[in-house]
């Protein structure tokens, strides 16, 4: 992972844990899994289609479901095949701007999916 986006991925993940204490040590790994069952809890369903969709998922399954039924399993970053797809300043920005907005509880609905009834 070059520099500038380990440094991103540290700010992100200790905004995030700063911010809502959900136990989550790498807040930006795109490696993860949830059972298909969880979209049955509607409050687990993310808003966010964007970027932040990772972050999101992970924060509602903690507040949600819980500790014990959520954990976070490490995975070693190796060298990238080909090229990124993110824009290293705006979807970095706009990762950080949601952790604060959905704090506030500021986030808009996006998803169709997400939507509450």
């Amino acid at each position: 992972m070059p520099g500038l986006h380990g440094f991103g991925n540290w700010v992100l993940s200790t905004t995030a844990s700063i911010l809502y204490w959900y136990g989550i040590h790498d807040s930006q790994s795109g490696m993860w899994v949830f059972r298909k069952s969880i979209f049955e809890d509607e409050r687990v369903r993310p808003k966010h289609d964007g970027m932040p969709l990772s972050q999101e998922f992970k924060i509602r399954a903690r507040r949600y479901l819980g500790r014990k039924n959520t954990a976070e399993v490490s995975v070693p970053y190796r060298p990238r095949v080909g090229e990124a797809e993110i824009n290293t300043w705006g979807d970095g920005l706009l990762n950080l701007r949601f952790l604060f907005t959905h704090r506030l509880g500021l986030t808009r609905q996006v998803t169709e999916w997400g939507l509450e009834k």
